[in-house]
């Protein structure tokens, strides 16, 4: 068998048997998918989400992951009842200095 260079080889695609594709495609599955954003202008370190001074009207859509949010020196006027329910590990919600109606 003739030897090949490996620059001659380098453009052919590498063929994978189905079993290893098919454990891969498991494997990502199992995966858990991408975290929520950051919502645009409020910035994010882990699990803290930091929302000040940026003259919100209404609560921002933040990572269900979130256990610190802070949402200070806004606008804020109304809070449904049950818009933090998504937020299983919130700890601590600052909301001090906005326009809270109603809660």
């Amino acid at each position: 068998t003739p030897c090949r260079s490996r620059s001659a080889m380098a453009g052919r695609p590498v063929p994978y048997p189905l079993p290893v594709l098919a454990a891969l495609a498991a494997l990502l599955l199992l995966l858990p998918g991408p975290a929520a954003p950051c919502p645009s202008r409020c910035l994010c370190f882990r699990s803290t989400v930091w929302c000040m001074h940026l003259m919100l009207e209404s609560l921002p859509a933040v990572p269900p992951q979130t256990t610190i949010l802070d949402l200070r020196f806004n606008r804020i006027k109304d809070i449904q009842p049950g818009a933090f329910r998504r937020l299983k590990n919130l700890n601590t919600l600052l909301l001090n200095n906005n326009q809270i109606g109603r809660a």
